[in-house]
């Protein structure tokens, strides 16, 4: 066995620790040790904590300082002292790390602070404060704030078988809105966000709305709201008419199934059982009023819009030719509008036009050629002005001319040639194509000569043609004082 000795006083020996009792020794200490380590952490985090709500409740205090101090002097709204940040309370201690505490009008302080192994928590309304064990995001200064949630407004837009709220509201400094509850007629409270709808409901139907908005910190705030749901909504069609005039009545047409339907030629006043009708050319506004019990009346208009027809005019030809001078009609064999009947023409040289009643007579002019006759019937109240076109070809008229010439034995006279027309100018020439005189040349001596002549007339054809005047040798004449007689030899 391992012993340990070692020389005493007066030169004797003295006995030593074995390891065994070594051993045994540790092992004892070890185990004072294991029993008394946690005593002392604990007491020293008690210390700590301690000291953590110590300086909380310094908190508290330097807030009454503050509010005391304000209140000397411009008085006290509310205040929120963020920390570490914030350097206006007079802090004994150690300031926290991290939190916020707010300072109410009436000197009452909320506190939610940490140093991020502790959280204090304090409301308003008490006195003391809680410590608890640090969590991110469980140690917010809306979890002990008061402050309840202001209803500002409240929007109501319903149905006939829904209701929908909308609710505007407004928390304090640390208040969050956890949910909005929402009940109809004292039901069971339904959670939604700031707007939510009832459906299923009967409609024009009177209903209370139960409103509650809670805060994270479990603070409620009530409303209610009266509300009723719309009428039933009819299902309508109404349709007006646009046309052209056809003699017929024409109104608006509406329809509902299982309604009652009025109409009327004013607003507001629903006194006739159909639809007025209307047959001239013209834009009516016809009202009309649907009722279903049960639902929501339906009032409008419509409107009748009766458009000019179109006229038509036909003629008993659509072209022919005329000679001058003479004349043609023609007959006006339809006329819708029956509008007033005129006449016109694309070219009065060539021909010109009148109306009688239904007939229009047509006129040749003095220059040959063709013309555009246009009828026209006149707009009328119900219809437009409608025409119709005729085409006439003029063609000159045949002169009538007596032209004679003059054959004769020579008397000494001076002869021509005569040429006659009634209405006619006679020029004469003593060259073909040249006539320049006004008069026939006349002869006087034998000989054969060619007098040239034209005829013109307006509306007529020019007749040019020539005649000759012949002056034959007379026989000669000769007289003696006797005609007979005797002569004697020699």
């Amino acid at each position: 066995m391992l012993t340990n000795s070692k020389m005493g006083e007066g030169g004797r020996l003295s006995k030593g620790f074995t390891l065994i009792e070594l051993l045994a020794v540790i092992v004892v200490i070890a185990t004072i040790a294991l029993i008394s380590t946690p005593i002392i952490l604990n007491v020293i985090e008690k210390a700590e904590k301690g000291a953590f709500e110590d300086s909380a409740y310094g908190v508290i205090d330097a807030t009454k300082i503050y509010y005391a101090n304000a209140s000397l002097d411009t008085g006290v709204k509310e205040e929120v002292f963020t920390f570490p940040e914030d350097k206006r309370l007079k802090l004994s201690g150690k300031k926290p790390q991290s939190g916020s505490a707010v300072l109410y009008e009436d000197g009452k302080t909320a506190l939610a602070i940490s140093n991020k192994k502790w959280c204090a928590l304090k409301i308003k309304d008490k006195e003391k404060i809680t410590i608890k064990d640090y969590k991110d995001g469980e140690c917010e200064p809306s979890s002990v704030d008061q402050t309840k949630v202001e209803i500002k407004n409240v929007d109501i837009k319903t149905t006939s078988t829904t209701i929908t709220v909308t609710v505007d509201a407004e928390v304090g400094n640390f208040g969050k809105i956890k949910t909005y509850e929402y009940n109809i007629d004292d039901g069971d409270y339904k959670e939604g966000t700031n707007k939510f709808t009832f459906e299923g409901l009967d409609f024009d139907s009177k209903h209370t709305i139960g409103i509650r908005v809670i805060t994270d910190s479990g603070l409620v705030t009530e409303k209610s709201v009266e509300a009723k749901t719309d009428f039933a909504l009819l299902s309508v069609t109404a349709n007006g008419y646009i046309g052209a005039y056809d003699g017929n009545a024409h109104g608006i047409t509406v329809t509902s199934s299982g309604a009652t339907i009025k109409y009327g030629t004013s607003e507001g006043t629903y006194n006739l059982e159909s639809s007025p009708t209307y047959t001239g050319v013209g834009t009516y506004t016809v009202y009309y009023e649907v009722t279903r019990a049960g639902y929501k009346t339906v009032t409008g208009s419509k409107t009748v819009v009766i458009n000019k027809a179109n006229g038509s005019v036909s003629l008993s030809a659509t072209s022919g030719s005329i000679t001058y001078p003479n004349t043609k009609t023609i007959t006006v064999t339809k006329n819708i509008g029956n509008g007033t009947l005129s006449c016109s023409t694309s070219n009065a040289s060539v021909a010109t036009c009148s109306v009688s009643g239904t007939t229009i007579t047509i006129r040749s002019g003095t220059t040959a050629g063709t013309a555009t006759i246009t009828v026209t019937s006149a707009a009328t109240t119900n219809y437009n002005a409608a025409s119709a076109s005729y085409t006439v070809t003029v063609s000159s008229g045949i002169l009538s001319v007596t032209a004679n010439g003059y054959t004769g034995t020579y008397d000494g006279n001076a002869h021509g040639i005569t040429v006659s027309s009634s209405g006619a100018t006679i020029k004469y020439g003593t060259a073909s194509g040249t006539y320049n005189l006004t008069s026939s040349p006349t002869y006087t001596s034998v000989g054969t000569y060619t007098v040239y002549y034209e005829v013109t007339r307006a509306g007529y054809k020019t007749v040019t043609g020539s005649k000759t005047v012949v002056i034959n040798k007379a026989n000669g004449s000769v007289s003696l004082s006797a005609t007979s007689g005797s002569i004697t030899y020699p």
